[in-house]
């Protein structure tokens, strides 16, 4: 609303989506690949859809989005402040749809966790905890102010206001 007008931030958002789904492909292989995840993404009915309406699934993607080029570039860069980003990133998509950002970041908690294994005594270990732990901390920091919020709003930790509020609501609707 800031910016004049609501549906505003439905496009800026849209465009947050597609060039990180861009810059991540262009991370993980090259340009050319990112251009073309951008114009499959922009293509496909479902992003057009959550893109043009009020509900959490786009915003909740492009802190998804932000989260995954955060950890690739904090790995590959061996860049504690990118594991800042992706942190921050996570704990935020947590406060918005926390199933979708848990059942997104499992697969980087996996690896995470993997490469602790994989560096463990090696000289990469200490490198790699000290990236690794800018990550969880904010994505730590995140979860407990989304169940801190819960329980200031509905009683408990663990249910969720829309839970409370809503609780006919169908899947993701609440």
């Amino acid at each position: 609303k800031l910016l004049g007008d609501w549906n505003l931030a439905l496009g800026l958002v849209a465009t947050g989506n597609a060039a990180l789904v861009g810059a991540l492909a262009t991370d993980a292989f090259d340009r050319r690949t990112g251009h073309l995840a951008t114009l499959l993404l922009v293509g496909t009915p479902l992003f057009l859809f959550t893109s043009a309406v009020f509900l959490p699934y786009a915003p909740t993607t492009l802190l998804n989005l932000a989260f995954a080029l955060a950890y690739v570039r904090t790995m590959r860069r061996n860049s504690p402040r990118w594991g800042v980003v992706a942190g921050a990133a996570v704990g935020l998509a947590f406060f918005a749809r926390p199933y979708t950002a848990v059942c997104f970041a499992t697969p980087f908690i996996v690896h995470a966790l993997g490469s602790l294994w994989w560096t463990q005594g090696t000289e990469n270990f200490r490198p790699t905890l000290t990236r690794l732990l800018a990550v969880a901390g904010l994505g730590v920091a995140g979860v407990a102010v989304t169940l801190g919020y819960n329980a200031l709003v509905t009683g408990d930790p663990l249910q969720f206001p829309y839970q409370a509020f809503g609780p006919a609501d169908g899947l993701g609707f609440g």
